[in-house]
């Protein structure tokens, strides 16, 4: 995790360098968080995949404001239900098949839902410069 992309030495003499180790940290602190690797998946042999995220920071924004605006007082009931089932269940979430049956809804109107969160995310994700506008999602 880094959260200037890259590491200030301190020490005087260079113009891009801070000579109080203090301030160096509280640079360090205040900064945006430019990129994580997340490890997923199985280990093979010893190692497991990287996911390299740009600006997580931004993106814990935009699921924050995501989750605020569909488990909202006011939101229709089967929208906020399908929003807690399918993102906040666990890793995977639940089963579409599972969730229409408990929300007596249609598969069509679970997939209508879950492309109006994905679409709803992706546009603010864009409005933050975190994807293209032109991104398909």
């Amino acid at each position: 995790m880094s959260r200037t992309g890259n590491d200030k030495n301190t020490g005087g003499g260079k113009p891009n360098h801070i000579s109080d180790p203090t301030a160096a940290e509280a640079l360090k602190l205040v900064e945006p968080i430019q990129f994580v690797h997340v490890p997923y998946g199985a280990y093979l042999r010893g190692r497991r995949d990287e996911k390299f995220i740009r600006l997580p920071e931004k993106w814990l924004k935009v699921e924050k404001l995501t989750r605020e605006f569909y488990t909202r007082e006011g939101q229709k009931k089967h929208v906020k239900g399908i929003y807690k089932r399918r993102y906040m269940n666990g890793e995977y979430g639940e089963r579409w098949e599972i969730t229409c049956n408990k929300l007596n809804i249609s598969r069509t109107i679970y997939y209508a839902v879950v492309h109006d969160i994905v679409r709803f995310a992706g546009l603010y994700a864009a409005g933050m410069g975190l994807i293209s506008p032109y991104s398909r999602f």
